[in-house]
């Protein structure tokens, strides 16, 4: 993904609720010019349609044109409504992070990098000036330091990062806008959801076998989601939920990253290989000098041989991780042979495997595959 230069094309975007008014939009302009970016906004401030910012045709044409950055103005709802409308993944980086969520998760499933859960233009100049920066080097192609939280064990994983507000991914499991879970290292966060909420939606997640999947597990910020305490009702705290929800999957863990809806909304790419230290507390962006990209790198699909109108599929295992007392998860992970009918199964391998996105190694998985993602 190309990094920004100063005078590219940043275009706003409207794709979920309605805006309540102009300074935080125009604060966080103001930051977006002060990086040398040129910034067009695809869509009047009193645009609305209900609780939306527009119809779904019209919040779709937001996306229409070229852009080096696509930064959505707020969040809310409404995104997901747009993947019913042909949202196609975009030739930029896309920027946003709560209901956006189905927007980024759409671009990776899709893999096409430049997915970014990261501040809303209108919560942009809330963030402090280190997240701001972090922006900043993010989108200009520099390399960002360690988030740090507190690490709740389980050793190290390696794998593609993925980042989701956990109301707005559930809903999407199982759907066609759901990236490969399998290997990758998921970072949470919510807002306003009881403790029971988020124990329903996490069962949900064990259930489905999604929790199950991954390489490792991280909770962002959850904002406003501890339950009043009730003598007469007395239930769990967050902290108690999460923990027991994760504490039995044998894979790292870590908690309290300074991202999602609280005072920090630290910026992550999406697809890009990271490390997950569940012992020291760290979540790390891994770099190469080597000019192939890390999502180029991770993993491959390749045909290997057909026969009687089928063809076998050999996938590279996911990238290896390695934990403190358990075995390495690539043990776990051992490369799969698939049979398909041909033209079905070579689709697949063709355009979304041999392209080079970050989820190729899973992607023809996908074609014999029913259930979760």
């Amino acid at each position: 993904m190309r990094a920004l230069r100063q005078g590219d094309r940043v275009r706003l975007v409207a794709p979920s609720s309605a805006l309540a008014g102009a300074e935080k939009l125009q604060a966080g302009i103001s930051c977006l010019e002060a990086w040398g970016l040129e910034v067009e906004q695809s869509f009047a401030l009193d645009r609305r349609w209900g609780y939306l910012a527009g119809e779904d045709k019209a919040r779709l044409a937001d996306f229409a044109g070229q852009a080096s950055l696509w930064a959505c103005a707020r969040g809310g709802w409404g995104s997901a409504r747009l993947l019913e409308q042909d949202w196609q993944p975009l030739g930029g980086w896309l920027l946003g992070f709560s209901d956006v969520t189905s927007l980024l998760w759409a671009q990776v499933a899709a893999g096409r990098p430049g997915a970014i859960h990261g501040p809303l233009v209108t919560t942009l100049a809330t963030e402090p000036a280190w997240s701001q920066e972090r922006l900043r080097q993010l989108l200009f192609g520099e390399a960002l330091a360690p988030l740090e939280g507190q690490g709740w064990g389980g050793g190290v994983a390696e794998g593609p990062l993925l980042v989701a507000n956990l109301t707005v991914a559930t809903h999407l499991l199982g759907s066609r806008w759901c990236p490969p879970l399998r290997g990758a290292l998921l970072v949470l966060e919510d807002v306003g959801e009881a403790p029971y909420r988020i124990d329903r939606m996490l069962t949900h997640w064990r259930l489905s076998g999604a929790l199950q999947q991954l390489a490792g597990l991280a909770f962002g910020s959850f904002s406003n989601c501890e339950q009043p305490e009730d003598d007469e009702r007395p239930g769990f705290s967050l902290g108690q939920v999460l923990r027991e929800r994760s504490a039995d999957l044998g894979i790292p863990l870590l908690a309290d990253l300074p991202v999602g809806h609280g005072s920090i909304n630290a910026a992550l790419p999406l697809g890009r290989r990271a490390r997950l230290d569940g012992n020291r507390g760290q979540l790390t962006l891994l770099y190469s000098s080597s000019a192939q990209t890390p999502a180029r790198r991770l993993n491959r699909a390749a045909a290997s041989s057909r026969s009687k109108g089928l063809v076998t599929l050999r996938l590279a295992a996911p990238a290896s991780s390695t934990r403190t007392g358990s075995p390495s998860r690539s043990n776990r992970a051992a490369s799969s042979v698939t049979s398909q009918p041909a033209s079905r199964a070579w689709r697949w391998a063709w355009r979304r495997g041999s392209t080079g996105n970050p989820w190729g190694v899973w992607a023809a998985q996908r074609v014999a595959r029913s259930g979760v993602c």
